[in-house]
């Protein structure tokens, strides 16, 4: 441990060249002064005076000073293609930095109530550090959330789990804390003490008059779940039974702040959603869900299958499959009448196909292959391609283009972004991207090899399993003495009679192999202990999780540690990042977190995380059980689910009119205990806005946007509303197309493909067509973006290309209106900000970003590494291998360091 030190404040600052960056004209300048001459002598006979830090601060050797160099820049200019800046010193920050550690590891969470709050870990123990005060230790720390800009989250403390909000245990401790929610600015969760559950509200325990309760959620700001009553389901919401005209109801689902439950009556199923039957009546409804915020279901009606998206119903098929998300529009393949057809938007895009692979989203096209008249053929964009090949694979998304292999007349060839490239191989198989580049494995002279980026590698019997692990290339090789796995060029662990699968496990290559005889594991390239028999590695928590066998018994094997033997174990799954499984001794029983989990029963199977909780089906005797966080619920059948969703910002409420006989309900904001705005069919979606609220509000059948009491323009639909650097940001439905929406003070800004290439519209007013457009923010009151043409890519803001005199350009950012972007000037990397270059003195240069109006960044030259904010230069601590985080919060200064292999919080005083 080195002596904690600082320089005296009564003294200047030791112009060492290793801290201090000055050029040279700038230093024979300073000597010419005779004043600044006899200082500096009187500073080399005299020697720096050093003071004792009373505080905690920065570890430096001795010989070197601790204080935090800082350097005004007055502005770059260029001589030579050289960075010349002035620089001119100034006095040391009197302000000290102490550091926090060290700990083994840190997360930043995020700005808590304008305060940086970090989970660290430190001898097995966990805790939260808030503004640069260390909470409370615990044996674990899970279920961290921002509510009312505190810290909430679960506590386990020996042995038992506890709710600790703003650093306040709340209520008494529990066996087990469940997951918690949000309901009017108060916690609600469950938990269980002594094999009794309870139901708490604002740290009271709530009882209810059902005996059981299950599918719990939060819609609106209630509580909604389903119960048994008279043997028959039935839905409650916010204290009330729902749908008691129909025979049951089940599943109450969350649809945009409504309450959505399925229901049946007369032997029909429909759906109910805001009191309203939609999508008609079917004998069967399945796969109820949400897709990009949408309804959508699947329904059974004469042996016939159809879609329900959104409130319109598709055509019926003899069988759909594949049910996805391409760019915002529905898609899914179906069979008619011994035929296919794909359906993207509601559109029959191709039809009358022998067969069709699987549908695959490729930068938001869909592609898949098909066959037509005995050739195959690859669909992209709605577009079936020219070229017909004997075979053709599927298409994979290779860096942002399609690819696959495919092969004519005994050729094979590589097809990438439409162009053909020929090999000489014998045959091709397995195409990947791996770090944006192309790796398939071919045959050569009777022998395989792997080729990746164009070049060849190895030469085994056969190559599987080709993946990318860390954005690193893995595969497993059989080579003539038995199989290897190889990652980054290098074998690990050695070899191997057989091996599985390779997969990632916290980062790292782990697969299964057999080694004479017996079973092991290998995780990084070590071996672990050998069994009789491994289950499916599953990476939980990010620690190796398997079973074994040993001597006739099962156990888990977790992180290395062997868990307590059972005749059988199985279903295996992570539930709030923590092993649960099924395990049989006299009984069945369900283990979680390293001890047993609830009672034994003659039969368990499908243990689920349903919203953080663990949940599986049970049976004794003849009676079935829903099991919910260890609770029964006697059912008729073995499945159930959690949703668990925050309330908004606003309260909306439902308001009441008449409509005849009928009564309908309006929805209203109530903001700051008064209304605000006008009655709407309905209102979703509430945000913040700079501090204003903003939200999508429904009317007919239109949508539209409300800000400050103003209703935006008025569209068929609107979805994924959210907040961008202070202005809306949604897609809209206009007529039968979406576009991306940006609502700068009352402009409307949004891009659009057209002929294959992106279109941006400012005010009306429509940009240059590119090939790619990405990162649309405003800066100014004009959009900025990256935009692309033949791989170069280039800032626009405004109608103008402001980067043309670099090689490449790209990331704007908004720093206090002005725009700053990194390009890329002759191989070196700086940063333009409002069109004045940074850092070209620095080595590397990352990360520019708004810090409290001022722009910050990280940077690197051979002397040291520093972060510059506000046109002043903080030197970092050498010692530090990363630095990051870094944040200014009422005047002072925080970062986080990584220093041989701990991590550090380093902040002012």
């Amino acid at each position: 441990m080195y002596p904690r030190t600082e320089i005296s404040t009564i003294t200047t600052v030791f112009l060492s060249p290793e801290t201090v960056y000055i050029n040279k004209m700038t230093l024979k300048n300073l000597l010419q002064s005779s004043l600044i001459v006899i200082l500096l002598l009187s500073i080399f006979f005299s020697g720096c005076i050093y003071k004792e830090n009373q505080s905690v601060g920065l570890e430096v050797p001795a010989e070197e000073t601790n204080t935090v160099v800082q350097t005004k820049m007055l502005g770059a200019v260029q001589e030579d293609d050289k960075d010349v800046s002035q620089i001119q010193l100034n006095s040391p920050d009197q302000r000290e930095w102490h550091q926090l550690g060290p700990y083994e590891s840190i997360d930043f969470l995020g700005l808590f109530n304008n305060s940086p709050v970090y989970i660290c870990e430190k001898d097995g123990k966990k805790l939260i550090v808030n503004n640069g005060t260390e909470g409370t230790y615990y044996d674990d720390i899970t279920d961290l959330r921002k509510i009312g800009g505190k810290t909430a989250y679960l506590a386990g403390k020996n042995g038992t789990w506890i709710l600790v909000y703003d650093n306040t245990e709340i209520g008494t401790q529990y066996d087990i804390v469940l997951s918690y929610t949000e309901v009017d600015g108060k916690i609600l969760y469950r938990a269980n003490k002594d094999g009794i559950y309870f139901l708490i509200y604002d740290g009271e325990e709530i009882e209810t008059q059902y005996n059981v309760f299950f599918d719990i959620l939060n819609v609106n700001g209630k509580i909604a779940y389903t119960t048994l009553k008279n043997g028959s389901n039935v839905v409650v919401y916010d204290k009330e039974e729902v749908g008691t005209e129909y025979e049951y109801s089940t599943l109450p689902y969350n649809w945009s702040g409504k309450l959505a439950y399925v229901s049946v009556k007369d032997n029909l199923a429909r759906v109910v959603y805001a009191d309203k039957e939609i999508g008609g009546e079917y004998e069967n409804i399945l796969s109820v869900n949400v897709i990009n915020g949408e309804r959508a279901y699947m329904a059974v009606n004469d042996e016939k299958y159809l879609i329900i998206y959104n409130g319109v119903v598709g055509k019926q098929y003899d069988s759909v499959q594949d049910l996805i998300n391409i760019d915002w529009k529905l898609a899914y393949k179906a069979e008619n009448g011994r035929k296919w057809v794909v359906v993207h938007d509601w559109y029959e895009i191709g039809v009358d196909y022998d067969d069709v692979g699987t549908l695959v989203d490729i930068d938001g096209k869909l592609a898949y292959k098909a066959t037509k008249g005995g050739r195959a053929i690859v669909v992209y964009d709605g577009k079936e391609q020219e070229i017909r090949y004997d075979y053709i694979d599927n298409p994979v998304k290779i860096n942002g283009k399609m690819g696959y292999a495919a092969k004519r007349d005994g050729k094979w060839f590589i097809v990438l972004d439409g162009v053909e490239m020929e090999t000489e191989y014998g045959s091709i198989e397995t195409i990947t991207d791996v770090g944006g580049r192309v790796a398939y494995k071919a045959l050569k002279s009777g022998r395989w090899i792997l080729v990746y980026d164009g070049e060849e590698i190895g030469n085994y019997k056969w190559i599987y399993s080709i993946s990318n692990i860390s954005g690193k290339l893995a595969y497993i090789a059989e080579v003539d003495e038995g199989m290897v796995v190889v990652y980054h060029g290098r074998e690990l662990g050695g070899q191997y009679d057989s091996i599985e699968s390779v997969s990632d496990v916290g980062g790292k290559v782990t697969f299964k192999a057999i080694k004479d005889g017996g079973y092991v594991v290998v995780h990084d390239g070590k071996e672990g202990n050998k069994y009789d028999s491994i289950g499916s590695i599953k990476d939980i928590g990010g620690k190796v999780v398997y079973k074994a066998k040993k001597k006739g018994k099962w156990f888990l094997v977790y992180g290395g540690d062997e868990g307590k033997p059972y005749n059988c174990i199985n279903s295996i799954i992570n539930v709030a990042g923590k092993a649960a499984y099924g395990a049989c001794e006299d009984g069945y029983i369900i283990a979680y977190d390293g001890r047993e989990f609830g009672t034994q029963y003659r039969f368990v199977w499908s243990p689920a995380d349903v919203g953080g909780k663990l949940a599986y089906g049970a049976k004794n005797e003849d009676q079935f059980f829903a099991v919910i966080d260890g609770e029964e619920e006697v059912l008729n059948y073995s499945m159930s689910y959690f949703v668990d969703v925050g309330r908004e910002t606003l309260y909306v409420v439902n308001t009441e009119y008449m409509d005849g006989d009928v009564i309908l309900l309006k929805n209203l904001i109530i903001y700051k205990g008064r209304e605000l705005g006008k009655q709407y069919d309905n209102v979703e979606t509430v945000i913040d806005v700079g501090g204003q609220p903003a939200y999508v509000a429904n009317l007919g059948e239109r949508s539209f946007t409300v800000f400050n009491g103003l209703e935006g323009i008025k569209y068929r639909k609107i979805k994924n509303f959210m907040n961008v650097n202070n202005q809306m940001v949604y897609k809209a439905q206009k007529d039968v197309r979406w576009v991306s929406v940006y609502d700068a003070e009352g402009k409307i800004d949004h891009t659009y493909k057209k002929d294959g290439m992106w279109i941006v519209v400012y005010n009306g007013k429509e940009g240059v067509e590119y090939e790619n457009i990405y990162d649309l923010i405003v800066v100014g009151e004009k959009i900025a973006y990256t935009a692309e043409n033949n791989y170069k890519r280039f800032i626009v803001h405004g109608e103008k290309v402001v980067s043309s005199q670099y090689d490449d350009a790209w990331n704007p950012v908004n720093i206090n209106g002005k725009l700053a972007y990194l390009a890329n000037k002759g191989g070196k990397l700086i940063i333009v900000y409002d069109g004045v270059e940074i850092g070209k003195k620095y080595n590397d240069i990352r990360s520019p970003t708004d810090i409290n109006g001022s722009i910050a960044f990280i940077a690197n030259r051979l002397n040291g590494k520093f972060i510059v904010y506000d046109e002043t230069e903080i030197e970092v601590e050498k010692n530090y291998e990363v630095v990051n985080n870094f944040n200014v919060v009422n005047g002072k200064k925080s970062y986080t360091g990584l220093k041989d292999g701990k991590w550090f919080i380093i902040m002012e005083n």
